[in-house]
């Protein structure tokens, strides 16, 4: 079933009718496949050219509850921003768009960063808060999702590199690669922002890619209100309650 989501994106395979109907009343029998072939199937789909079909079909056949439940649960949150019909929608164009910056520049396969762009969003479900006015916000679902990913790749038996590279690019998505000179910073406290994040020089190249691919406005009101050290101690304080929540 893994398989046959990854054909479709690797091979452009239109999955029969009848097909994804077996595959949506087989998804429970997933129980009795290993944890590293799961991940060894979803890291290839991860690495095809175009994975969105292949992750659309897990999702609408019910697989991707079992397999990966944090990106169905994406569906049910609206992006503050009404740039797009849903979190979901958001996270799959933002997978698209690193892919082709990935490309356009010549890099290789990263299924790190692929990783870290599928799953950027996660923790907005638990952070979820209608302001007054009915303004949806996530505040801090940055550091929720981090800690959401580490927990979600540790299952699937990622190796431990994999995991923190991948949780550390969500906590830093949502300050944009522009941030700093709208706050009328140079170059040199970004790249000590980076510093404090913990972003070793390989992932910050990655960490600028992603950030192109999932630009944020709020990273802009958010910069111009904190220094550098105060972001990552902030949102560690305040989303500490939301994040108790997920352990």
């Amino acid at each position: 079933m893994l398989r046959a989501a990854r054909f479709t994106s690797q091979l452009g395979f239109v999955v029969a009718d009848d097909t994804v109907r077996a595959m949506g009343e087989l998804a429970p029998r997933l129980e009795i496949v290993s944890v590293e072939r799961i991940s060894d199937e979803l890291s290839k789909l991860l690495r095809t050219d175009d994975p969105v079909p292949g992750i659309r079909l897990l999702v609408d056949t019910g697989i991707a509850q079992l397999v990966i439940p944090e990106i169905p649960a994406l569906r049910l949150e609206v992006d503050e921003h009404a740039h797009h019909k849903d979190v979901y929608e958001h996270s799959l164009t933002v997978l698209r768009q690193a892919i082709e910056l990935e490309k356009s520049r010549g890099h290789s396969v990263d299924l790190v960063l692929r990783l870290a762009a599928l799953l950027h969003d996660i923790g907005k479900p638990a952070t979820r808060r209608i302001e007054p006015g009915g303004v949806v916000t996530f505040h801090h679902h940055d550091v929720v999702g981090a800690k959401l990913a580490a927990k979600r790749l540790k299952a699937l038996r990622f190796d431990n590199d994999t995991v923190a590279s991948v949780a550390r690019l969500i906590e830093l998505h949502p300050l944009g690669t522009r941030a700093g000179e709208r706050a009328g910073h140079d170059a040199k406290p970004r790249e000590d922002r980076d510093r404090v994040l913990g972003v070793d020089r390989y992932d910050r190249g990655r960490a600028a890619v992603l950030r192109e691919a999932a630009p944020s406005m709020g990273a802009n009101r958010l910069v111009q209100r904190l220094t550098f050290p105060q972001i990552s101690e902030n949102a560690a304080i305040v989303g500490a309650k939301v994040i108790a929540k997920v352990d």
